[in-house]
């Protein structure tokens, strides 16, 4: 992928949106690499924190989450760009705030 080359089309992503609702596209620096990820449904949130609290599952968890989540490409795809970009799951953390509701703009008084 030569850089700022999207691979997916806007149309694609479109369907993607349409089928799962909120979704983030996101690509690795200059194009390395590149992902959708859909929300996590509220099951698989639960799945996520019972698994980043407990210290054996921790490690394993946001690639767990990422893995149930992404949407393109394929997870066959996904999981061979891991052995390439072992870190994109944690790359994903700041979508993955946005989209279950985490990032929050709050008011006080």
């Amino acid at each position: 992928m030569s850089t700022n080359e999207s691979k997916i089309t806007q149309e694609e992503l479109d369907k993607l949106e349409a089928t799962h609702g909120r979704i983030a596209h996101l690509r690795g620096k200059g194009g390395t690499w590149e992902i959708v990820l859909r929300k996590p449904n509220r099951a698989e949130y639960k799945q996520f924190r019972s698994r980043s609290n407990n210290p054996e599952l921790a490690p394993d968890a946001q690639e767990q989450l990422a893995r149930q989540c992404v949407v393109y490409p394929s997870r066959d795809a996904f999981d061979a760009l891991l052995e390439e970009w072992p870190a994109i799951p944690e790359a994903a953390s700041k979508a993955f705030s946005n989209l279950m509701g985490l990032a929050v703009e709050a008011d006080s008084k």
